[in-house]
């Protein structure tokens, strides 16, 4: 403003206005970095106000749901997955899924969509025989592995290494397949950083999370894999 002020085009008191106006912006801005440890306590304790909340509902549903049928689950003779007459049931004990009958063969590949609250979820967690409210019956091959890929999934603590390796224990992983895995999945800019250890659920886009997933199955290669 001091040329402007020199040269005559601005006056003391529009000098003076506008270095209020500055300072009022400036110390609006200053309000998210004053107070942005309150906002991180606050949010921490919603996080865990919701887990519990979703704790006491479970426990509504066990009692609610105790007396009725529950999805069985065995083992088919084949490499098949059948799902016969299977009915599940939500949270709050509606059926959401009712009388499904599927056989989904080796190397067949299922999508199953709908709006939100059709059960697509619960299906899932059926599947993975952590959702037993419902009725029916579920075969899965036996002894099949199985990876179950969530939406969000999993960044432990550590290495890059241990990222990409993570639930992945009973395999020998070589160094070209962690680095032939991530060139496929489109991550082999990160290959250098294997062995650096950074906060990489803070680091990693929710892209770049997607593809680690994707990684990780390419190492595990399991006979079923389950996107949620």
């Amino acid at each position: 403003m001091a040329p402007k002020y020199l040269s005559g085009a601005l006056t003391l008191g529009a000098v003076m206005q506008l270095a209020a106006a500055f300072v009022s912006v400036q110390i609006a801005f200053n309000w998210f970095i004053d107070n942005s440890l309150r906002v991180a306590e606050w949010m921490a304790s919603a996080n865990r106000f919701d887990e519990l909340v979703e704790a006491l509902e479970s426990l509504d549903v066990g009692v609610i749901m105790e007396e009725k049928e529950f999805i069985e689950f065995d083992v088919s003779g084949d490499d098949t997955i059948y799902i016969e007459d299977l009915a599940v049931a939500h949270r709050n004990g509606r059926v959401v899924i009712a009388v499904a009958n599927v056989v989904i063969p080796a190397g067949e590949k299922l999508l199953m969509a709908g709006p939100s609250g059709t059960g697509k979820s619960t299906l899932v967690r059926a599947l993975a025989g952590l959702w037993r409210w419902g009725s029916g019956r579920i075969l899965l091959p036996q002894d099949a592995h199985i990876a179950f890929v969530p939406q969000k999934p999993y960044i432990p603590l550590g290495t890059l290494r241990q990222v990409m390796l993570y639930s992945i224990s009973d395999k020998e992983i070589t160094e070209a397949m962690i680095e032939g895995a991530m060139q496929r999945c489109g991550l082999s800019y990160l290959f250098k950083h294997l062995d650096e250890e950074q906060r990489w659920d803070q680091t990693l886009s929710g892209g770049e999370r997607q593809r680690t997933a994707f990684v990780r199955l390419l190492l595990q290669r399991p006979q079923i894999i389950i996107i949620g």
